[in-house]
Formats: structure tokens, sequence, C-alpha cells
């Protein structure tokens, strides 16, 4: 971990340093989930007492985002599966008693499933992130979002109209041609496609329960949130994998953009990789594999630029992923992380994060190499 502790992350004393921080999290230490029962506005209400186990799966790809599972012993605990939301939080404690704590995210409760025995029955519960009610809202009708939309504000008052917490990072963007959508499309897809076309992120879940996005950022442009490396205090283990997938793997991205009408003509925009160090460069390969994008909504010549990038880093960055395990850390999808095991060192983006409630669980992995 870098010497700045998350804002999404607490500590027992309060206001633990970074350094102290990592000494918890690589140390001698113990691991539990608390699992709190909420109301469909995301408001506590107790904790959930009964919890014999569970999983969860952070993702950078997924429609959703973040999904898991929850095993309940029935004890009578008075659980609306219909409306009702838990939140869970990773707990770790050293041997001096100090607590390092961060959530995992809100959780809707679907398909329950009641196992009897003699001894009692028990549940068996699926979890998914708050991004499922946009995707079951589907739009009864044509849908047009008029050119001269401010993007964040549209998103943002969509998203609490459908009863959800937006954390939408402002913008002054707009939309500079009409974006429509038929009926049937889901909300979370017009909102996502609306975000599109000011570079920001697809929504996310956040660790607090809200739904976040932020505007795109270059893989090496993020902060470095944590070194996973070899030595006295490695966490992940010996045994990882990594799988390397070259073929096409474009070294120019062309995006095109219809313009918003006969005085506004198409917008174009060309991003190259001519980095000499990279493997996939036209310097490398010596010739042009070219990626093409046609359609592409952007609110400026500048965004459409940005797109071209992005795209270019993305066809890129999924070339080679690094699938491992290690203690529980505070890591979220998205973010920089650096590798150095076996002579391996290389940057790379969290893909997917997987915990399990087990205490003595080890936590999944897959990391993006950065080219």
């Amino acid at each position: 971990m870098t010497d700045a502790v998350p804002a999404w992350v607490t500590t027992t004393p309060a206001g633990l340093d970074g350094d102290v921080v990592e000494r918890v999290l690589t140390g001698h230490r113990q691991s539990w989930w608390e699992v709190v029962l909420a109301d469909r506005r995301g408001a506590e209400l107790r904790p959930l007492d009964g919890v014999t186990g569970g999983s969860v799966e952070l993702s950078a790809t997924t429609t959703l985002r973040a999904s898991g599972t929850l095993s309940l012993a029935d004890r009578g605990q008075g659980v609306d599966w219909l409306s009702d939301r838990v939140h869970i939080l990773q707990h770790i404690r050293d041997r001096h008693g100090r607590e390092v704590s961060w959530p995992l995210g809100e959780y809707l409760l679907s398909a329950p499933t009641r196992a009897y025995r003699s001894s009692g029955s028990s549940w068996e519960v699926e979890l998914s992130s708050p991004l499922l009610v946009l995707s079951e809202d589907a739009l009864p009708e044509t849908l047009t979002v008029p050119a001269g939309t401010v993007v964040t504000d549209w998103v943002a008052s969509r998203v609490a109209s459908a009863g959800e917490r937006p954390a939408i990072d402002p913008s002054t963007a707009k939309l500079t041609s009409a974006l429509t959508f038929e009926a049937g499309t889901t909300l979370l897809t017009a909102l996502n496609e609306v975000l599109a076309a000011a570079n920001y992120w697809a929504l996310h879940p956040s660790p607090d329960g809200t739904i976040g996005s932020t505007p795109y950022r270059l893989p090496a442009d993020r902060p470095l949130a944590r070194e996973l490396a070899e030595g006295d205090r490695a966490v992940h283990s010996a045994t990882w994998t990594r799988d390397l997938d070259t073929a096409g793997t474009p070294n120019r991205v062309v995006a095109v953009a219809q313009g918003g009408g006969e005085d506004e003509p198409e917008m174009t925009a060309t991003a190259t990789n001519t980095t000499p160090t990279s493997p996939y460069s036209y310097q490398a390969r010596g010739r042009w594999i070219t990626h093409v994008e046609t359609g592409v909504e952007a609110t400026s010549q500048a965004t459409l630029t940005a797109i071209a990038a992005r795209r270019l880093a993305e066809l890129t960055t999924s070339t080679a992923t690094i699938t491992a395990s290690c203690l529980p850390l505070p890591i979220w999808p998205r973010e920089r992380v650096t590798w150095d095991t076996a002579g391996h060192r290389t940057d790379t983006t969290v893909r997917q994060v997987a915990y399990q409630a087990a205490p003595t669980a080890l936590m999944g992995l897959e990391l993006e190499e950065i080219p």
C-alpha cells in the first residue's frame, strides 16, 4: 500500500498511518466478515446474525461489477428478501489489537434457497450490486436525450429517480448531438452510453453503496494503490499464472464520430502506439494493426481523442493477465498495482477481486498488465 490510506478504509484506533496499516495487513492477523442488514435505501437496520459463509466478487468487466453469495443459518432473522439489502465489511486485526476495516459493498438479496435438515434450516442467497436496479429497468418507450444535455447532471438525476444514490463526478460536458434509445433498452445501458460520450467510466458500485462514475484515466496515469512484491512482507502466494494473448493486438485506433448536422462534419481521432519499448508498437512490429470504431458519441474533439486513446489502452492491456491469490487487502477494480515476483516486474490494473468469508481464505486476484 502507498503511504496514503484510502478514504474508504477505517482503522481502530482511528488515524493509523499508512505504514502501521501495512504492518497490520501483512503481519500475523485475524480476518472476519461483518454483515449488516439494511433497507432498500441503504439505511442500516441491524447486524445480520447466522452468517455461516459467503463470497464476493468485484469486477471491472461484468455488467453489475459486483456479485456474491451468502449462507445463513435460519434463526428467524426476519429478512425481507424482496427489498432488504446487506452491507459487507472486511475486518483485519493484528496481535496488538489494531484493526483495519473496509466495505466490500452493498448488495441486493435474490434467489433465496432454503434447505431443511434435522438440525434446522438454512438459506443460500445470491448477492447483486445496486446496478441490478438499473439493469432490470427497461425503457417502456423510445427515449431521446437531446443535444446540449449536461451529461453528468442527466445521469445523476436518472440514477436518483430510480431510487439509488448517485455519486457522479460533475462535469460541464454536453452532448453535441442527440442520443436515441429504443424501447426495451435497459436504463443501465442508456446511462453508460451517455457517460461514454463524455469519456466517463461506466457506472460502478462504490464501496459505500453509492453508484459512481468518474472521468476515464489511462492505466499508466492512475495513482499507485499497492505493490505486490516477493520478500519478507509478501502477502501473495508463490503460485501464480500469466496468460498472454497477443493475437491481433492493435497499435492504432481510429475513432469516427458522426457530426451533429450538415454544418458539423464528422470528427475523427487517431491514437497510436509508438512506444519503442512496447512489444505491440509500430516500431516493434514494423506495421500498423488498425482497429476502427465508427458512430462514436463524443462531446468534443478533445473527448474523441481521449476516447481513441482509451480504446487503444483497453485493447492493449487485455493481452496479459496475471492470476494470483493473496491475503485479503483493500483493493478495488481498476486500481493500479505493481507486480514484482520471480523476476517478472510490471505495472497492472486490477481486473477482478474475489473475497471469501472464511477467516483463513485467501483473496483471488486477476491483474491486467499495462504494456
